[in-house]
């Protein structure tokens, strides 16, 4: 039997590890590591978090006694110093059985029964004893499986301490995005180390986010900036400041300062990874033209095409033959319909009691929504297109179609709490004086200047 001695040069961090918590930080992030970064067994780094696969801890080996092969061996313990190897050896017991004992072993204890070599890179064996059997110097290496065929042993490492240390980049960023993440997990990140090597991971950067003061579309700002502190989020804002037309800015902002605004209505992000800013897809295509142009037949504007996901815009919800969606915030009704014209649709018309019907099931089941996003409270009102012209009992129609209703569900008492004379736009909500009513919701008459939410449709087929 030939035993074989490599030599294997190992560089270890500065540091006594006790034989009971010798182990590395994570053993997926270590075997990733060694194979993205040859060296790290030469960095201090690196090789604190992975000990034992830098070879820094005592072995593991198999420990049995008196078994017929060392295959059947399955019992392991962790060797109680540096200084000793794993070994299998054929024994003879009392009754002149052949058995094999598997266990820790001082280095000595080789030398005398399997010889040295005294030039390690050279094969070389010394028998001492004539027995089957070797040692080995990795984790459970003494177990094998063919009999009489004992491993090819190597030395055990030779361990050079230094308080030398590989220079690490200082840029932020991390050493591997899944190396990173299992480095972290188990409170990682206390470790300086870690968070070292693993900055983003570990919050220790300030986040880099997109930055323009007014540009037509999130995706098309480059500029960059980084944020002052770890409150502070990454931000994508509707603004109407950019040639006077509805625009976009992005940079940093307090996270609360974020938040309180999209609670107000405006629309836009917040959000906490770098550069997640510029991934904003607005739920809203703005109109290019200075005027609105529009599609009579249907009361739409032209020109407007926005992107669909089951048919209906972004953000729409469909019932049965209509998306609907409502806006973000309270406006005058001039404003509302500016606001769904934006949005490649029009003010609600409701042309049926199913519509009417169809309409009620959508604001129900988005009134929480409402209110969560822009205050809106399921008690009040949603601008509709229904509008009057000026002076005493005119005639209701729909104004983006220039058409006469033929369906109406204005609610008990509308036409009487206050002067006709003064209200000549609609809306539809439930109302204080229907709350129980089982017939959904019913329409009102206002003043035109007053601040409702939009509900804004966006018709499928050809029928307005």
């Amino acid at each position: 039997m030939t035993l074989i001695y490599g030599l294997t040069l190992i560089v270890c961090v500065s540091v006594i590890y006790a034989a009971s918590v010798c182990e590395d930080h994570s053993t997926k992030a270590c075997q990733r590591l060694a194979a993205i970064k040859p060296d790290m067994c030469q960095d201090n780094c690196t090789s604190s978090l992975c000990p034992r696969t830098c070879g820094c801890c005592p072995l593991k080996c198999f420990s049995c006694e008196n078994v017929d092969h060392p295959s059947e061996c399955n019992q392991t313990i962790q060797c109680g110093s540096m200084s000793m190897a794993c070994i299998a050896t054929q024994t003879v017991t009392t009754q002149l059985e052949k058995k094999y004992q598997l266990n820790c072993v001082d280095n000595t204890i080789c030398t005398d029964l399997y010889g040295v070599v005294p030039n390690r890179t050279v094969p070389n064996v010394r028998r001492e004893v004539d027995l089957f059997g070797g040692c080995c110097a990795t984790d459970l290496c003494n177990k094998y499986d063919e009999p009489d065929k004992i491993p090819a042993p190597t030395a055990h490492a030779q361990h050079v301490h230094t308080n030398g240390n590989i220079h690490l980049s200082t840029h932020c960023h991390v050493i591997d995005t899944v190396v990173c993440q299992n480095l972290a997990e188990n409170n990682g990140c206390h470790l300086p180390c870690v968070s070292t090597l693993c900055p983003t991971t570990c919050g220790k950067c300030s986040l880099t986010c997109y930055q323009c003061s007014a540009i037509n579309s999130p995706g098309n700002c480059s500029s960059r900036v980084h944020c002052n502190s770890d409150e502070e989020v990454c931000i994508a804002v509707e603004t109407h400041q950019f040639d006077f037309h509805g625009g976009y800015k992005l940079g940093c902002a307090p996270k609360e300062t974020c938040n309180n605004l999209l609670t107000r209505g405006i629309d836009g992000i917040c959000c906490d990874t770098n550069f997640c800013n510029g991934n904003y897809v607005p739920s809203t295509t703005v109109v290019p033209s200075t005027s609105t142009v529009y599609d009579n037949h249907l009361g739409m504007p032209t020109g407007c095409h926005p992107d669909l996901i089951n048919g209906c815009p972004v953000g729409f919800s469909r019932e049965r033959n209509s998306c609907y969606s409502i806006g973000r915030k309270w406006k005058t009704r001039t404003d509302a319909k500016n606001e769904c014209l934006r949005n490649c649709s029009r003010l609600a018309i409701i042309s049926s009691e199913r519509e009417n019907e169809d309409i009620t099931h959508f604001l129900q089941r988005v009134s929480h929504l409402a209110n969560a996003f822009s205050g809106v409270n399921e008690d009040y009102h949603y601008w509709i297109d229904a509008h009057r012209k000026h002076g005493g009992n005119s005639p209701w129609y729909w104004r983006s179609i220039d058409s006469s209703l033929t369906y109406s569900h204005w609610r008990n008492g509308s036409h009487y709490h206050q002067s006709h004379y003064v209200e000549h736009c609609a809306s539809i909500g439930k109302g204080e004086w229907n709350h129980h009513s089982s017939h959904g919701y019913y329409w009102d008459h206002h003043s035109c200047d007053e601040k409702f939410a939009a509900l804004c449709e966006f018709p499928l087929g050809n029928d307005p």
